[in-house]
């Protein structure tokens, strides 16, 4: 056997064990839902989009575009953690999503999403709003 082959042999057998990995992660994700049906937000927060290669069907999918466009829009990781932790991972990622449909108009990021943090935690949050002003702004 070449070494090309060995590698092949390899990574093959990698590859039960992280399909394993991915789906027990989008269990978890799926057991943490939003009060909005993800068709709402797929439909209104549209540039989240350009950041992933699927159709967004998944909240799993949503928690990895919004955990991938985080540091981009100059989110702290302690502040994502500190989000998830207060509203839950399709919460967090929801509220990305639409911060950067709104990205040009949030002069401190880190400061928004820590505000809407305490908020969560205090019990007076809920993206729902947050999407349907989006939905407002498109027909306006």
């Amino acid at each position: 056997m070449y070494n090309k082959d060995i590698y092949r042999l390899n990574e093959t057998a990698k590859k039960p064990a992280e399909h394993l990995a991915r789906k027990t992660k989008c269990y978890e994700i799926e057991k943490d839902q939003s009060n909005v049906p993800i068709q709402i937000v797929r439909a209104h927060c549209r540039e989240i989009w350009n950041y992933t290669d699927t159709s967004l069907t998944h909240w799993a999918q949503l928690v990895e575009a919004a955990q991938k466009v985080g540091p981009m829009m100059g989110l702290h990781k302690s502040v994502w953690d500190e989000t998830v932790d207060a509203m839950g991972q399709v919460e967090a990622a929801i509220v990305v999503a639409c911060m950067l449909d709104r990205f040009a108009e949030i002069e401190i990021p880190n400061g928004y999403l820590k505000a809407l943090s305490r908020k969560a935690r205090a019990g007076r949050f809920s993206s729902g709003p947050m999407v349907m002003a989006l939905a407002r702004k498109e027909v306006a």
